[in-house]
């Protein structure tokens, strides 16, 4: 089962960080997975956001899109929970 998680926060809090881990963790899983970065990078503390999805299966179908929806979020700044909250999907985190 494919699943999608986006991570958003401000610039240093970690956001490309906490991604890049959660993806390489999948593979050394042996999961598939795929890391979409956005953040500004023109100043410190500016808006960061990435996309992991993994799975288990022989591809990821999709690759994240920030239009779909996803199965888990984590926000670190709660401008962040107010933008993503409507996109998880039902039942999800």
């Amino acid at each position: 089962m494919e699943r999608e998680m986006v991570i958003s926060g401000l610039g240093g809090q970690g956001i490309q960080v906490t991604g890049t881990l959660l993806g390489h963790a999948a593979v050394a899983e042996e999961k598939r997975a795929l890391f979409f970065a956005m953040f500004d990078g023109a100043q410190r503390g500016g808006i960061s956001e990435c996309v992991v999805a993994m799975t288990e299966e022989d591809r990821i179908v999709a690759p994240p899109t920030m239009l779909q929806p996803v199965s888990a979020t984590l926000c670190m700044h709660p401008n962040a929970y107010f933008r993503f909250e409507r996109w998880v999907k039902p039942g999800g985190l």
